[in-house]
């Protein structure tokens, strides 16, 4: 295949995405039932004075792209804008005029984003999702620790136990000895991933969705009160599927998957 038809298929490949090619197929990482092995790195760009990870707000838009797929787009939450977030103002709208609505899972959902190596089976550079709880575990250990323990130098690696009994539960804990990132890992460091751009704003399919403004699409807007009954969290919607659980913290690669970026 020459260049020209390369760079056509790819162009095809992003026409068929959501039509938001700011969401770039990333390397997420899924942790394994059992154990697994990471090294959380440093501030993607400042590892000296801002902080290892980066905390987002999201809310999961339902759009239909152009291919006819519907699909929940991961859209960062509006709400310190000067002209707010359409989303949660229709969220608080609607639950005082419908308080039995489902609209509360629409609600934004909190992000924390780490860039990490896993260490499972070999390494590899990848960003996580990383829980409430997990997170909380791991901002816990700077006390007991009094380390950096995200340095490349001294840090430490952690081991992550992932149970389902059947409800998903996680447990982190580091290592005893602190180690160096291998000098292989270090060179690739410069890709690892801006998380603060991870997740793009995106007005138009939150309006779009509300019915408030049209944006160019093959398939009329999903309808709101259809829809809502059928989000569920990081996949596409089924038609065949409902579900009564709140939007979690897992993370995105099936979503991601499923938009074909």
């Amino acid at each position: 295949m020459s260049l020209l038809e390369t760079m056509k298929e790819e162009g095809r490949r992003l026409r068929e995405s959501s039509g938001n090619t700011k969401y770039e197929k990333k390397n997420w990482f899924k942790p394994p039932v059992g154990d697994a092995l990471i090294r959380i790195l440093p501030h993607w760009s400042d590892p000296k004075n801002s902080p290892f990870f980066h905390v987002d707000k999201i809310h999961f838009v339902p759009k239909v792209l152009k291919n006819g797929a519907k699909i929940n787009l991961p859209t960062k939450c509006l709400e310190d804008t000067a002209k707010g977030c359409p989303i949660c103002a229709h969220v608080i709208e609607t639950q005082l005029n419908e308080p039995d609505s489902p609209v509360w899972r629409l609600k934004a959902s909190v992000r924390f984003l780490y860039n990490i190596i896993d260490l499972t089976k070999g390494e590899t550079l990848k960003i996580w999702a990383a829980p409430y709880g997990i997170h909380k575990d791991v901002m816990m250990y700077l006390d007991d620790l009094n380390s950096e323990f995200w340095d490349l130098e001294e840090g430490r690696n952690w081991k992550l136990t992932t149970t389902k009994t059947p409800k998903t539960e996680y447990r982190i804990r580091p290592s005893s000895a602190a180690s160096a990132v291998s000098n292989k890992m270090k060179e690739g460091l410069d890709k690892m991933v801006v998380l603060d751009k991870v997740y793009e704003e995106n007005r138009s399919d939150m309006l779009a969705f509300l019915g408030k403004s049209s944006v160019e699409t093959d398939e009329p807007s999903v309808n709101v009160k259809e829809e809502l009954e059928r989000l569920e969290d990081h996949e596409p919607i089924q038609d065949e599927k409902k579900t009564d659980a709140p939007l979690g913290n897992e993370d995105l690669e099936r979503e991601l998957e499923k938009l074909g970026i």
